[in-house]
């Protein structure tokens, strides 16, 4: 979910690695960010404005110029938790890419039921703050929207597709006509519509 923040000139300092946001004056370049990764900075998720998700090794936020870098802070736990999974049994956590052994941490809120790469969805035993307040916890969300297998009352009613017969066409797709000297009637044409561009594109 779309959040804004207006981080104070603050710099966070942990001994331990952890996850941190990054905000800097100017966008770095590819050289810079080469530069942070041997400091033991890993520029993750880009945030707007300047800033990024970085995985950070213990001590190495002072290694970081002032004069380049404007913050450093932690997200709180309560930033990280999208309004769907606010009152849910189950719920889906993304952790940082690079995590390692995620499951043994998430599995102290409940039990993990599914995994599809960085999401775990958990069937919930403890606090879905607790959870969101992990380290390697990105962002929580709620479950997945259940398939609905036979979706033809939906397609009616937003009117997705309309059926009738198509004109006949030859071998090489063009339309055909009756043969001349012949009194038929021309086949009736019709077309198919969709409703994609009704919706647009919806972000992901």
């Amino acid at each position: 979910e779309s959040r804004s923040y207006v981080p104070e000139k603050v710099r966070v300092a942990r001994a331990l690695d952890s996850h941190l946001v990054i905000q800097f004056y100017e966008i770095p370049t590819v050289a810079e960010r080469e530069e942070l990764a041997r400091a033991g900075i890993t520029l993750l998720d880009y945030i707007p404005n300047y800033a990024w998700t970085a995985h950070v090794r213990g001590g190495a936020v002072q290694s970081l110029d002032p004069g380049v870098v404007r913050a450093v802070f932690a997200l709180r736990a309560d930033d990280k938790i999208a309004r769907s999974a606010v009152g849910r049994d189950v719920v889906r956590a993304f952790v940082y890419d690079g995590v390692t052994d995620a499951e043994s941490v998430l599995s102290a809120y409940g039990q993990v039921i599914d995994r599809d790469r960085n999401s775990f969805t958990l069937q919930l035993d403890g606090d879905v703050l607790g959870l969101a307040a992990e380290d390697i916890v990105k962002y929580v969300m709620g479950p997945r929207p259940e398939k609905i297998e036979n979706n033809d009352e939906i397609r009616d009613n937003i009117n997705a597709e309309t059926r009738s017969r198509m004109r006949p066409t030859t071998s090489a797709g063009r339309a055909s006509r009756p043969a001349c000297g012949t009194t038929g009637r021309r086949p009736r044409t019709t077309t198919t519509t969709t409703a994609g561009s009704r919706w647009g594109t919806v972000p992901r």
